[in-house]
This record gives structure tokens, C-alpha cells and sequence, in this order.
């Protein structure tokens, strides 16, 4: 849930999160902007994700009506090009799948099948930033797309 963090006239368009917590498949939420917090806002997402021993979730294939950026960036200040980790996103109706290991921006087009993404090992703490292009309208999901063994561990 979005929250006001500054006072004054223009308060009102800054975001945080709320204290340190984690909804299992996100991490902890830096700043979040919906609908809820700005009528006309698409929203965002900003997370921060570290070394756990829980697993981080994922969702199933889905199309999204609107374009969306998926921006993945490392916290590793001798190397900025380290992501710290790796991230699996599969891609298209044949889930072809790409493997994230730097700082990475995707571009998802509108109406295109994409995810599960997958975090397969955390290194070092990143940020995951996920924006949309358009108000959100609900995703149609795909999990017929992907093995059976893996459809149980995926969140809606």
C-alpha cells in the first residue's frame, strides 16, 4: 500500500513503502503508486530482494493489455554491471527462456505472453522495478504453458 512520506503542498506525489515488509514474492516493497493511491496512475512497483533462505515466488505465463518495463539493477558499488544474482524470464508462447544476470531492462509489449520470472539465486541484494504502460486491467494467465511439476509454485 502506497504512503505519503512528505507534508506540504506537493506532498501528496511522493511514495514509500511501509517498514521492512515481505510478501513472499516481491521482497520488501520500496515505493508502490496504484490506482488506489493515484486515480489516474498506471502504477509502479520497486523492490528490493536479498539472500533468503524462503524462496522467492513467481507467477504463471500472462498477458498484460498494456506494454510494461521490467527493470532488474544491482546494489554492487565496486561493479554496477553485477546484478548480484540470477533471474529466469521466459518469453513468447514457446517460453523460450533468458537468463538475467546483469542490470537488465525488458520491454514487454502489449498483449505478449511472458513469465514465469524467476528468481534462481540471490547473490547480493537488487532492486526490481516493474512499470506498466497503462492502467492496470488485469492479467490473463497461461499456466497450461508450463510443465506440471512446475504450475504448483506459482502465485496469481
Amino acid at each position: 500500500m502506497a504512503k505519503y512520506v512528505h507534508s506540504g503542498k506537493y506532498g501528496k506525489y511522493f511514495f514509500s513503502g511501509s517498514d521492512r515488509v515481505e510478501d513472499g514474492e516481491h521482497g520488501v516493497t520500496l515505493a508502490v503508486v496504484d490506482q488506489q493511491a493515484v486515480k489516474s496512475s498506471y502504477g509502479c512497483l520497486i523492490s528490493w530482494l536479498y539472500p533468503r533462505e524462503t524462496p522467492y515466488g513467481t507467477h504463471p505465463a500472462h498477458i498484460h493489455e498494456n506494454a510494461e518495463y521490467l527493470i532488474q539493477v544491482g546494489t554492487n558499488v565496486d561493479n554496477p554491471f553485477d546484478l548480484g544474482s540470477e533471474i529466469e524470464l521466459c518469453m513468447g508462447k514457446e517460453m523460450g527462456k533468458h537468463t538475467i544476470t546483469r542490470p537488465t531492462v525488458v520491454y514487454v509489449p502489449p498483449g505478449f505472453i511472458h513469465s514465469p520470472w524467476t528468481i534462481k539465486k540471490v547473490n547480493q541484494p537488487f532492486i526490481f522495478m516493474q512499470i506498466p504502460h497503462g492502467a492496470p486491467r488485469g492479467s490473463v494467465y497461461y499456466p497450461q504453458l508450463l510443465p506440471e511439476n512446475e504450475r504448483d509454485i506459482m502465485k496469481y
